[in-house]
């Protein structure tokens, strides 16, 4: 027998053959934090799970509208607490919010109810008056002064007041679903304010 033959594998004669092992000896598996890092010094960072968003509370209301806000409770004769659950109802308070049927800004004014507004002798300002949906300084107070000609129209029932915010101008009973939840979800939001009755 050659001795070359017993000390060197076939394999390292046949072009391309190799001296590493076979493969049964190369099957992976999971190494330990103490074999990955044996020093014990290098600190590899863990990736945090992201934030889940909370549903169940409105999210903060921006303050710089505590004094419009403040007002239109004035106004209306709504507590300020329910004037902010409609907001968030309506717009997120987003002031660029708009809607699939064209309500606009913060409150979501429609452009029916702009109209109203600027028809002489309307029964909301009872003259004609120029409302900005996307500034909140004009918007804010156009609802007040809505709510109080609801809460006046409907002698002081605010279920049906401030179901005509979302309903309309000529509200006069549920039509749909939608209307027939609203005042619900709007006490809702306002509670979660702080609202007390």
């Amino acid at each position: 027998m050659d001795i070359r033959e017993s000390a060197i594998p076939n394999t390292s004669l046949i072009p391309g053959g190799s001296m590493l092992p076979s493969k049964s000896m190369l099957i992976p598996r999971e190494i330990s934090a103490q074999e990955a890092n044996p020093l014990g010094f290098l600190q590899i960072p863990q990736a945090k799970p992201a934030a889940q968003p909370n549903t169940s509370q409105p999210s903060g209301w921006p303050k710089q509208y505590e004094k419009l806000i403040q007002q239109a409770a004035r106004m209306s004769g709504l507590p300020a607490k329910i004037i902010m659950g409609l907001i968030k109802q309506e717009s997120n308070w987003n002031p660029k919010a708009r809607s699939k049927g064209n309500a606009q800004g913060l409150v979501q004014i429609t452009p029916t109810t702009l109209a109203e507004f600027a028809r002489e002798g309307n029964p909301i300002f009872g003259k004609a008056t120029r409302v900005n949906p996307w500034d909140p300084n004009s918007a804010i107070p156009a609802m007040g002064a809505y709510l109080k000609h609801a809460m006046d129209k409907f002698k002081g029932d605010r279920r049906k007041a401030i179901t005509s915010y979302n309903a309309g101008l000529y509200y006069d009973k549920p039509r749909n679903r939608e209307q027939r939840e609203y005042f619900d979800k709007v006490m809702a939001n306002a509670i979660k304010y702080g609202h007390r009755d």
